[in-house]
């Protein structure tokens, strides 16, 4: 009875717990006390440390979390809140292996499970959002479990408590604004509250439960306002077994106002979303479902040793990392980046992959894939080089054509669509066209008609020689080349053996040691001898035609030749006894020697004699023709022909004509 003693450990309760402290483990904590209920914390509620909650409350693997709370307290990368990674564990103790997960979308069969009569009614509002409603089970989506969900009346459900009820139309998802982490089954601008219901249940027994939502009958906003409400009616079934959501349309259509309508789904901040639908008025779906897969996450649904968040392609066994890349137009090693040779895709749209083909070029190789038939193009359309078009696909001449299009293969200006030419080729390869003025040969020279100036004529054409006929042999456009090219008084015609050389023409004089024909004779410097008297033109001979004349030979005194082609003729030569020159000088007589002085003769002496032609006597009427002023009496032989021409008889002028003809005879001179 002493107030100021207590019991060791004290009598207070200091946490108000309802045990003392000298009975109360922590007098600190009010959840712990003796005779408490263990609960997973760590602490010992019921003050014995020999007792433990459910699973214990040790932390055996270090990572903070006690066994009771941990899914794994044997892993510390496996605890409550922790980061989930693709590695095949529950890291964050959520009850799934979800790393990476996400959805696939897909066309299903269309199967409608009404539970307007069993389900329950939610009777929202326009614009409402309903309470949590239980799903029956750990639902992952976007790889996170979820136990409840909520309805809004605008066509949509979310994991996530939310007064967002979305209105007033669809959204583009992904979008970070809200509403985020939801199923939109046919978001649009709906009201329960003018027409319809909404209905939950979840149906079947674990593990293939399936949490169903029906929108039964409702109508768009004020859709009734024109006295014909329209009626939607959809559900969104989640599946326990494997995650997938499913969506039935039985009666969906547009509204009035235009309004935007998604179907989708996206993750919890509005970041990763896979859209079925997101569009004003858009056609209607009756009859119709699509179904979200899931996929990521650690399972390995495909049983090839890789998980769904390693794994591009978690439904097909033949994809996965590391997996050697077949030509099969899929990416068999998860390597978008690599392919097998030739390419995984079909850039050419023949229905045949790059690597599968032998030539998957969207130009060039359209229609070249194996089994194709072979055409004539140049190019292997079958795929197959030891085969080709009929007449063969090489290209010998390289004209850019084809063997089996070419008419001519062998000359590279004849193939389809040349420009036709002059040039008697089928150059098109058309035989209906032909250069202008034609390219047949009707006098078979070789020339077409195009170019040959005389296609009638075989002996005229391009090129010809030209002879002297009157014809344009060589179609230059001049007959028997009439034109005097040097100007030298001969054409080719007549003789001249060259037209341009002025000092080059038939008969002109030789010039010797310079190489050239002048005298066009085929010879040059007239080293022949063409008379074969020893001497040629260029040796000195005047005459080489005749073997008696040259430098060699005698001259004659009578005959009027050159004979020894020393430039004097007869009387004149030296060789006669001449002087060498033809002067008349008084005193000289320029003829052979041993002349006399008799009358009658033509010495040039001075005597006086009648009859004689000495020029020096000025006697009047002598009869002899040797007055200066007598004028040619001189050749009047044998008469006195003054008074014959005098008295006009006809003997006068026939002794002048044979004077004449006599006095002519020794002026002859050799060129």
């Amino acid at each position: 009875c002493d107030a100021a003693t207590e019991a060791s450990g004290g009598e207070g309760d200091s946490d108000g717990d309802g045990a003392v402290a000298c009975a109360d483990c922590d007098d600190a904590v009010a959840s712990n006390f003796p005779g408490n209920a263990e609960i997973c914390d760590g602490l010992d509620n019921d003050c014995d440390s020999t007792t433990e909650a459910a699973g214990g409350e040790s932390d055996g693997d270090g990572d903070g979390s006690i066994a009771c709370d941990d899914c794994d307290d044997a892993d510390a990368a496996s605890y409550p809140g922790n980061a989930e990674i693709c590695d095949g564990l529950d890291n964050d103790c959520n009850g799934f292996n979800d790393a990476g997960a996400s959805y696939e979308l897909d066309a299903t069969t269309f199967d409608f499970t009404d539970i307007s009569a069993t389900g329950t009614a939610l009777s929202l509002d326009d614009d409402d959002v309903s309470s949590a409603q239980q799903i029956g089970f750990a639902f992952p989506f976007f790889g996170v479990g979820y136990s409840e969900f909520y309805v809004s009346s605008n066509g949509f459900v979310t994991f996530t408590d939310t007064t967002n009820s979305g209105c007033c139309s669809g959204d583009t998802l992904p979008s970070v604004s809200g509403p985020n982490n939801i199923v939109a089954m046919w978001w649009a601008d709906l009201d329960p509250s003018e027409q319809g219901e909404i209905y939950v249940e979840t149906v079947g027994t674990s593990p293939n439960q399936v949490a169903i939502v029906q929108f039964d009958n409702v109508t768009h906003y004020a859709d009734g306002s024109d006295g014909t409400p329209d009626s939607n009616t959809f559900q969104l079934k989640m599946f326990e077994a494997d995650g997938a959501l499913e969506l039935h349309f039985d009666a969906v259509g547009p509204d009035l106002y235009g309004e935007v309508h998604t179907v989708g789904v996206e993750n919890v901040d509005g970041t990763l979303a896979v859209t079925y639908l997101n569009a004003a008025n858009p056609l209607a779906e009756v009859g119709t479902a699509q179904r979200f897969s899931t996929i990521g996450g650690e399972t390995d649904n495909d049983g090839d040793g890789y998980p769904g968040c390693d794994d591009c392609d978690d439904g097909d066994s033949g994809v996965f990392p590391g997996n050697t890349e077949l030509c099969d137009g899929v990416d068999n090693d998860c390597d978008p980046t690599t392919a097998p040779s030739g390419g995984d895709a079909d850039a050419d749209g023949d229905g045949f992959l790059g690597c599968d083909e032998c030539d998957d070029d969207p130009v060039t190789g359209v229609n070249a894939y194996p089994v194709n038939t072979e055409f004539c193009e140049g190019l292997d359309k079958d795929c197959d080089p030891a085969t080709e078009a009929a007449g063969g696909e090489g290209d010998a001449d390289g004209d850019g054509s084809a063997a089996c299009e070419d008419c001519d293969d062998a000359v590279a200006s004849n193939f389809p669509g040349n420009p036709e030419v002059c040039d008697g080729l089928d150059n098109d390869c058309d035989p209906a066209t032909e250069a202008a003025g034609g390219e047949g040969d009707a006098d078979g020279d070789g020339s077409p008609v195009c170019i040959d100036c005389d296609d009638s004529d075989g002996s005229n054409f391009p090129g010809n020689v030209e002879i002297c006929d009157t014809v344009d042999n060589d179609c230059d456009a001049t007959t028997d080349e009439t034109l005097d090219g040097d100007s030298d008084g001969q054409t080719p015609c007549d003789g001249d053996c060259d037209d341009l050389d002025e000092l080059i023409f038939a008969g002109a004089d030789e010039i010797c040691d310079n190489g050239v024909d002048n005298d066009c004779d085929a010879t040059t410097d007239e080293t022949v001898d063409g008379d074969g008297d020893g001497d040629a033109i260029c040796d000195g001979d005047c005459d080489d035609a005749d073997a008696e004349i040259g430098p060699q030979a005698d001259e004659l005194c009578d005959d009027g030749v050159d004979n020894d082609c020393d430039g004097d003729i007869d009387d004149i030569d030296t060789d006669c006894g001449g002087t060498g020159d033809d002067d008349d000088t008084t005193g000289d007589d320029d003829d052979t020697t041993g002349d006399d002085d008799s009358a009658g003769d033509d010495d040039d002496d001075d005597d006086d004699s009648a009859g004689d032609d000495d020029d020096d006597d000025d006697s009047s009427g002598d009869g002899d023709d040797d007055d200066s002023s007598a004028l040619i009496d001189d050749l009047i032989i044998g008469c006195n022909c003054v008074n014959s021409m005098a008295d006009g008889s006809p003997s006068t002028a026939l002794w002048l004509l044979l004077g004449l003809l006599g006095a002519a005879v020794p002026l002859r001179r050799r060129r």
